[in-house]
């Protein structure tokens, strides 16, 4: 059995600090667009880079999983906490008759605002955009779209309070 290996799977393991600085070299030119003070943790798991823009000044931290098929903009000094999935599309099931891998996808560009903190575990779904300064709690599963300075949890996420 053979194995391909691209440049960003084989530099997903490197140790920080020279981990980081690699990952954000490879990174950079896979991007649709990406902004300056790039940190991408250990294990992070990009597909589809050449549909995510990103800004200024954003951490990706360790095991996070980012899924671009749909597109995803994230913009500046945006906080990704641990194991955070973020999926610009889903698996159509609506035809009974059909097995679901047969059904195709449903794809939602997914908008991340300036100034955002996402918390650990959290889940971002296709179509949704979180405005600028909010808060996302850990663990939350955000299948909706929030205007700005919302601090957000839940499983389905809702609005806690306003900052």
């Amino acid at each position: 059995m053979r194995v391909r290996l691209g440049l960003g799977h084989m530099a997903r393991y490197l140790p920080e600090p020279i981990g980081i600085k690699v990952r954000r070299c490879i990174w950079r030119g896979l991007f649709k667009r990406c902004g300056r003070n790039l940190e991408i943790f250990e294990s992070v798991v990009i597909r589809k880079a050449e549909n995510i823009e990103i800004g200024d000044n954003v951490t990706i931290n360790e095991s996070c999983y980012i899924h671009g098929r749909g597109g995803i903009k994230i913009g500046n000094n945006v906080r990704i906490s641990p194991r955070v999935g973020i999926f610009s599309f889903n698996h159509r099931f609506d035809d009974r008759e059909k097995p679901i891998i047969e059904q195709g996808f449903e794809k939602g560009a997914i908008c991340i605002g300036d100034d955002v903190w996402i918390g650990h575990g959290t889940t971002i779904t296709a179509g949704v955009n979180i405005g600028k300064g909010c808060v996302i709690a850990a663990g939350a599963v955000v299948t909706k779209s929030f205007p700005d300075y919302c601090i957000i949890g839940g499983v389905p996420a809702k609005i806690i309070k306003k900052r």
